[in-house]
């Protein structure tokens, strides 16, 4: 209820209640600029950074427009996509508007509070959500835990939901529950382009997973096109199917398996300046960071490669769905594998992160099973 009426107060006040008000503004005619910019003052500090951005790549907005609306909105400020559009302005902006653009960076716009209202609402809504499917995953007694955990489930709205739904019915050997579950999502919600090919390959994913849980334990049970395709989504580095293909493989000869997972270095650049930051980037380092199996019982193994004498120190820090830390381990060797015990976990989703001197290097997903 809380999350609920939040979000609506959100979609309420954010650009006026109007979806579409960064298309609106991006065809605003010469003639139409100066009411359309007196509307827009008005729905300050309200503004999207989306809406922004049309104002600055429309030239109808002139730079002392621009500025105004983007000091009366400073949350937009944090934005590289707004700022990238800022410096991209042609003819460029005046160093002066600029200058007094960024002194506005920091200040709290009520509608980055009213995110943050959201993002606490969500986060308590979906800590509890948690809670309440551990409970019933705990439940080895009575008899319709299972059913209560789908009927939850069933009622979550979001994308990720429906694949935590088809994960139950596969994990249960529901398997026509399981495919008309992932059949319905293009149906439930809009895909984007990305979205949809990310589905496209859970189709696949979860088919090969019902071949591999009817066909029992046995090693070594896929044949080549499968693995090659395995191999082939593992490699897209895409949040949950990449993980899910890689677990699939491990299952298929968990002694043989063994991925390399490429990690880019994270961009050391992002100050907000008027030059291209593209230029004079040093090359990207390839780091090896890996979890399995995963989805994980009672351990779980991470193998990780790094660049020697680059860290003193190097760790793997786990934490909850909370972002509380569960278990910190020290790593020895540049080179290796270690075993991370687990059993004083409950079931759930964890953050395993391979650290080096406190810095974060890498980060997975962890899917703990009771």
């Amino acid at each position: 209820m809380a999350l609920n009426s939040s979000r609506l107060i959100l979609n309420i006040w954010e650009n006026g209640g109007i979806a579409d008000l960064d298309e609106e503004v991006e065809t605003t005619a010469p003639w139409e600029v100066y009411e359309q910019f007196n509307d827009l003052m008005a729905e300050s500090p309200y503004l999207s950074e989306d809406v922004i951005i049309s104002v600055i790549e429309n030239l109808s907005f002139t730079d002392l427009m621009v500025k105004l609306l983007m000091i009366a909105n400073p949350h937009v400020i944090e934005s590289d996509e707004v700022m990238d559009a800022l410096y991209d302005r042609e003819p460029p902006m005046p160093e002066s508007y600029i200058d007094q653009i960024l002194a506005e960076e920091g200040s709290i716009s009520q509608l980055t509070l009213l995110r943050a209202d959201v993002a606490a609402d969500y986060h308590l809504v979906r800590n509890t959500g948690e809670s309440i499917k551990r409970n019933y995953r705990r439940d080895t007694v009575n008899d319709y835990a299972l059913d209560s955990l789908i009927n939850f489930v069933s009622r979550q709205d979001e994308l990720t939901d429906r694949y935590e739904l088809a994960d139950i019915y596969l994990t249960n050997g529901m398997f026509d529950d399981m495919q008309n579950c992932l059949d319905d999502i293009p149906n439930q919600f809009e895909l984007s382009d990305q979205e949809y090919d990310d589905h496209q390959n859970y189709l696949d994913l979860y088919a090969i997973a019902e071949d591999l849980a009817e066909l029992g334990t046995s090693i070594g049970q896929l044949d080549s096109n499968e693995v090659s395709l395995l191999n082939t989504i593992a490699g897209l580095n895409r949040p949950g199917i990449s993980q899910m293909a890689v677990a699939l493989l491990k299952a298929n000869d968990p002694d043989e398996f063994i991925w390399d997972e490429i990690i880019l270095a994270p961009d050391p650049g992002g100050e907000k300046s008027g030059q291209d930051n593209t230029k004079d980037k040093p090359a990207i380092s390839q780091k090896v960071f890996s979890i399995y199996p995963n989805p994980a019982f009672s351990f779980v193994t991470v193998a990780y490669t790094v660049e020697e004498n680059l860290h003193k120190q190097l760790s793997v820090v786990i934490h909850g769905s909370d972002g509380s830390k569960v278990i910190e381990q020290n790593l020895y060797g540049y080179t290796n594998e270690v075993i991370v015990d687990l059993t004083k976990l409950s079931s759930g989703i964890y953050t395993v992160s391979l650290m080096g001197d406190g810095k974060r290097i890498a980060t997975e997903k962890l899917n703990l099973l009771d």
